[in-house]
């Protein structure tokens, strides 16, 4: 049995594959807060634990809950 460590770099990878996915979806607004949301959340945290990196169901959660022109109230 091999063991394949899940790594920062892996997760960065997930993520950018899940912005894109959403970058066809969603309108220029709610994309621009996304994209501010995620870096600020990356940075926020800088670690390089690959399972605080912000993908999948956080950024499914941000965006049911994104309100347009309430900039920064998604954080």
């Amino acid at each position: 049995m091999t063991s394949t460590k899940f790594t920062y770099t892996d997760a960065l990878a997930i993520q950018r594959e899940h912005l894109a996915q959403w970058r066809l979806k969603l309108n220029a607004e709610c994309y621009t807060d996304l994209i501010d949301h995620v870096a600020k959340v990356n940075k926020r945290q800088g670690n390089t634990n690959p399972y605080d990196v912000f993908r999948g169901q956080d950024i499914d959660t941000f965006i049911a809950n994104w309100k347009p022109g309430h900039k920064g109230t998604n954080a």
